[in-house]
């Protein structure tokens, strides 16, 4: 007859006990791998040049310096930007993203189109839906106005514009009621300049905020940005310096 001595029944609830152990911490591992999982942020630009780095290459520079690989999964889309089907690759691409993207993803376009499209439109209309956020550039021509498409009137773009070092909206930049956002960009001719790198800072400050994105709340995540709003001449501006950084 088979009995079972005293050891034998402690060692098997140590055993019971170990498993059960393992159980809450796989669960536990697999909670949090959930909630520490990687948002996308896609980067559309010209990534193809006869110069050393293409105008797209300093954008992701820009855009990824100092953000955590292990928190943002970073997509680049290439458009070539001179050729006149330009706006025809951008509708690709960004059915491309609706098709694959989760909500709470980003997409930075350093670069503006000097008339809408009713596509893109749309697209970016049901991008709004999935809650992706558009980081847009608002264009260099020194007028009262957005290219597109940070010149689209819907919630989940942000227009931004440039500003100087001393404060001024920079002479190039456009600006008006559609711009979201002015970034302060350097006054040299060793950086990208423009509102391309106005617009590529931008995201790089939402990256690093590490703030929810929310097309409903432009105005809150530029708060949770640190962005200091200051008035200059009836205009707000939103501004980052070096100073503050530190």
């Amino acid at each position: 007859m088979f009995t079972v001595n005293k050891f034998q029944r402690i060692s098997c609830k140590h055993v019971e006990l170990a498993i059960a152990l393992l159980i809450v911490l796989f669960s536990v591992t697999i909670f949090c791998g959930c909630k520490t999982k990687s948002r996308t942020v896609y980067i559309i630009d010209d990534f193809y040049s006869d110069e050393e780095k293409s105008h797209g290459e300093i954008v992701k520079d820009i855009v990824c310096c100092g953000v955590s690989r292990s928190k943002y999964l970073v997509q680049c889309f290439n458009i070539d930007l001179g050729e006149r089907d330009s706006v025809v690759q951008l509708n690709e691409t960004l059915k491309k993203i609706l098709e694959t993207t989760d909500a709470d993803s980003l997409i930075n376009m350093s670069f503006g189109q000097k008339d809408c499209n009713k596509e893109t439109y749309m697209l970016i209309e049901m991008l709004q839906e999935k809650r992706v956020v558009i980081v847009a550039a608002a264009g260099n021509d020194g007028e009262n106005r957005c290219d597109f498409p940070a010149g689209y009137s819907l919630n989940n773009i942000f227009a931004v514009g440039a500003v100087k070092t001393n404060g001024q909206i920079a002479e190039y930049s456009n600006c008006g009621d559609d711009v979201d956002v002015y970034v302060c960009v350097a006054d040299d001719n060793e950086s990208l300049g423009g509102t391309s790198e106005a617009c590529a800072r931008m995201t790089n400050m939402l990256l690093l905020s590490d703030c929810e994105f929310s097309p409903q709340d432009i105005e809150g995540l530029i708060k949770k940005c640190g962005i200091r709003r200051i008035k200059n001449n009836g205009t707000y501006i939103y501004i980052r310096t070096e100073k503050d950084e530190k």
